[in-house]
């Protein structure tokens, strides 16, 4: 527990006035940030229209949203995997926002990637390590992979600054 004193006018107490700075920092620090957790769609919750799948996030923030590839639109089979791709340096120095996809297997055969599409400003977005696993592909880009059967289990945290 925190104790805070309080001096009278003129009384200096340097490491006094340090703690209650530091515990102001970190109570607005605290409020500033507003964190939830985000998770690829579930089968029945995905929509399609006009080729187009989507789907509202959990926080209602924003969407998922993407269009198959291979033969045919329709009903989603499974839930296959999940990738997260955290920020990168672009060749200009300006930094790409993290991209986290869902891919689906359809019932005819063909391949759905859904996108996660918040609402701006953009969040920092973080994914537990412990289900996701750090792989490297093609031109040193890394990126984590989340193979649960569940399209739940691979969930990641969506932080907004407020």
């Amino acid at each position: 527990m925190l104790k805070l004193t309080v001096l009278q006018s003129g009384e200096a107490n340097p490491m006094m006035r340090n703690l209650l700075v530091v515990a102001l920092a970190l109570g607005a620090s605290y409020c500033a940030a507003a964190e939830t957790y985000e998770s690829c769609p579930m089968p029945a919750n995905i929509k399609i229209a006009r080729g187009v799948y989507t789907a509202t996030t959990n926080d209602n923030e924003g969407e998922w949203i993407g269009t198959s590839r291979g033969p045919g639109d329709g009903n989603i089979k499974e839930f296959t995997s999940s990738m997260f791709f955290p920020p990168q340096l672009d060749n200009d120095g300006s930094v790409q926002a993290p991209l986290v996809r869902c891919s689906y297997e359809l019932a005819q055969g063909g391949h759905l990637d859904l996108r996660f599409d918040p609402r701006p400003p953009l969040p920092g977005l973080r994914v537990d390590v412990g289900l996701w696993r750090r792989k490297s592909g093609p031109y040193d880009l890394d990126y984590y992979e989340c193979t649960e059967r569940a399209a739940w289990r691979c969930r990641f945290e969506v932080v907004r600054r407020s």
